[in-house]
């Protein structure tokens, strides 16, 4: 869990969003994280339809409804390329994400590149 995410003012607006409680919105944030982590490392989860990520993050309402109020909320960007890219992937992304991305010689959908900076302290 990204430190300061239960207070932060975008969870709060996604709470608005979805109407649901503050632990609803945080579990939320976190498996889309590790789904992110798993199946779009790049960042790029706009390849995932939908259905897809709400599945990944346990929601029951409209997939629809889930994926816009990300957007809406900050959590997720638009993205012409990816169709969404979650917001500042690269800088939440542990170690073994950097490193992960570094080998296989690929960049972040944002288009950050990987650093192998934070690996050698």
């Amino acid at each position: 869990m990204k430190r300061g995410t239960p207070g932060h003012p975008k969870t709060l607006k996604l709470m608005n969003c979805l109407q649901c409680d503050l632990a609803k919105a945080v579990g939320t944030l976190e498996l889309l994280w590790h789904f992110t982590g798993r199946y779009a490392e790049l960042g790029d989860i706009g390849k995932w339809d939908d259905s897809t990520i709400a599945q990944a993050v346990s929601w029951e309402g409209h997939a629809e409804h889930l994926v816009k109020s990300l957007e809406l909320a900050g959590w997720i960007d638009p993205s012409t390329e990816h169709r969404y890219t979650v917001h500042d992937w690269p800088v939440h992304a542990d170690d073994a994400l950097h490193l992960a991305v570094a080998r296989s010689g690929r960049i972040f959908a944002d288009g950050s590149m990987p650093k192998l900076s934070r690996l050698s302290h």
